[in-house]
């Protein structure tokens, strides 16, 4: 069984530092993954359409659509689930770390 973590938190508060520490330390059977930039892990599935999300949320960003970025945000969260499956099924990992996660994340930015 895969235990699963996500690590999260607002933008520059050391997600990325904290994971590549964990993989430093980490026994056999630690993977980690990226989300929603699925296309930033290596080895992900759909990192085409992982980049293609991202121009297009940039793109949201740009025009200041609150409703298209909500669109954006959750296309790109709909590879979470067939990415992780595909590391679990792939890697069967012990733990698999998460940085960011679609749900949770959602809570570091609420009111």
């Amino acid at each position: 069984m895969t235990r699963r973590i996500a690590v999260v938190g607002i933008d520059g508060c050391g997600k990325s530092s904290v994971i590549a520490r964990l993989r430093e330390l980490a026994p056999p059977g630690f993977e980690s993954m990226t989300c929603p930039g699925f296309h930033d892990t290596n080895n992900a599935p759909l990192q085409h359409l992982s980049r293609q999300m991202k121009a297009f949320s940039d793109g949201c960003d740009e025009i200041g659509s609150l409703e298209m970025k909500a669109l954006a945000m959750y296309f790109q969260m709909t590879l979470y689930g067939p990415v992780e499956q595909f590391f679990v099924d792939t890697y069967a990992p012990s733990v698999l770390v998460c940085e960011r996660h679609p749900l949770v994340e959602v809570l570091v930015y609420g009111p």
